[in-house]
């Protein structure tokens, strides 16, 4: 049985996320883990890469005035 499920938070950062979600699910043994991404305030292109992914992604785009930051990004993951 597979509890695998990949969680991860963003702000800007798709260089790095165009690499790195395209590399866990080539690499990673469970290649249908889940895989949630949540983007918060990003104005870099992340929303619109997201939003035509590829790739089996859950992901939440939040637009607000309140950031959460990494630990609050991840804490909105792990409850979903």
């Amino acid at each position: 049985m597979n509890n695998l499920t990949f969680c991860l938070t963003t702000y800007n950062n798709l260089d790095y996320i165009k690499t790195v979600i395209p590399s866990v699910r080539k690499n990673c043994y469970f290649k249908d883990a889940p895989f949630i991404v949540h983007a918060e305030n990003c104005t870099d292109g992340t929303n619109e890469w997201l939003a035509d992914n590829k790739y089996n992604l859950e992901y939440y785009i939040e637009k607000n005035d309140i950031e959460k930051g990494i630990g609050g990004g991840m804490d909105f993951c792990v409850d979903k």
